[in-house]
């Protein structure tokens, strides 16, 4: 059946299944973060925007492990790294966290807190991790991506958009980045691709009339 709700994330997977969480498990139905399971024959999603403010990893339509946020979060905005390692997160606090996940037969999954980055003075609205380059790039409605270090969340660069930045995106191959979003300085209000160097320099952009 057919499900009217907001999309919060689409993702491919590399087999063909279909990975289905039932919603009545949760204290409150998030959006989910579906990615490649950590195990060959496991589907695992990260869930967030609980009541409790809680981080949970969810197997088999149950909670296979789950961690407290150590600050408010509302809206919170996902990427995992490609080798399931890690999952990163932002929100209306601002900040960049990172989650370290791991797992062993015996115990299952784990996840835990491994810290955060501050720069944006305005809500993360998209996130997307490399771990092929070693960074994460933050979007936020203060105008600017940031590009963080992997490992530490270390500030490397901020890049400014001129507007609010509603998606980032990494090349595999290049690590150059993309940034789409509202170009304020424009009088149609409207949106504005641009590509930039993972140093940080422009490469090109091109303005839409249509906001992304």
């Amino acid at each position: 059946p057919t499900t009217l709700c907001v999309v919060a994330n689409v993702v491919a997977l590399k087999d063909s299944s279909i990975f289905r969480i039932n919603p009545t498990n949760g204290v409150a139905f998030p959006f989910f973060q579906c990615y490649v399971p950590l195990a060959d024959d496991e589907n695992v999603a990260a869930g967030w925007n609980y009541v409790d403010s809680s981080l949970r990893l969810v197997r088999d339509n149950k909670v296979d492990a789950h961690v407290y946020m150590p600050y408010v979060e509302q809206k919170i905005m996902g990427s995992m790294a490609e080798d399931g390692s890690c999952l990163f997160t932002g929100g209306t606090s601002c900040l960049i966290s990172a989650w370290q996940i791991k797992y062993s037969r015996k115990r299952g999954y784990r996840i835990s807190y491994r810290g955060c980055g501050a720069g944006h003075t305005d809500s993360v609205i998209c996130i997307e991790a490399s771990i092929a380059h070693h960074i994460v790039v933050s979007g936020s409605l203060d105008g600017t991506a940031i590009i963080w270090n992997f490992a530490d969340l270390r500030l490397l660069r901020s890049l400014d958009c001129g507007g609010a930045v509603r998606a980032v995106a990494v090349c595999i191959a290049t690590g150059d980045l993309c940034t789409a979003g509202v170009d304020m300085s424009s009088a149609e209000n409207s949106s504005t691709l641009r590509l930039w160097s993972i140093n940080g320099d422009l490469l090109a952009e091109r303005d839409r009339k249509s906001v992304v």
